[in-house]
């Protein structure tokens, strides 16, 4: 799923990196301070909960939106994405379009 991302988001002008897991994302996040963020609620080492809220620590100053993308079908999952700061929340498998005008919003 990162590899399709990247080469979508490339191929319309942005400039991507991708990460597998939380840990890294963190790291990747403080390093090149990305604006907008999507990640995937399902990752080896942590949730994409837990994720999203160390996101919005580090990124604070340069994020401007996160987007979360699951295959649960479990809607509690979505509504505490958004409490917790998500900017959106996609539903597997994901509407490309509609993935691409939600950063284009993000972005302002």
């Amino acid at each position: 799923m990162v590899w399709l991302f990247s080469n979508i988001f490339k191929e319309n002008g942005y400039e991507v990196f991708g990460c597998y897991d939380g840990s890294n994302a963190l790291k990747r996040v403080r390093k090149i301070k990305p604006g907008v963020v999507l990640l995937d609620y399902n990752l080896p080492d942590m949730n994409g909960l837990q994720l999203l809220k160390k996101l919005h620590l580090v990124g604070r100053d340069h994020i401007k939106g996160i987007i979360m993308a699951s295959g649960t079908s479990d809607p509690e999952v979505k509504k505490k994405a958004i409490k917790s700061g998500a900017f959106g929340y996609l539903s597997k498998p994901v509407d490309l379009e509609r993935l691409l005008k939600m950063v284009k919003e993000a972005f302002g």
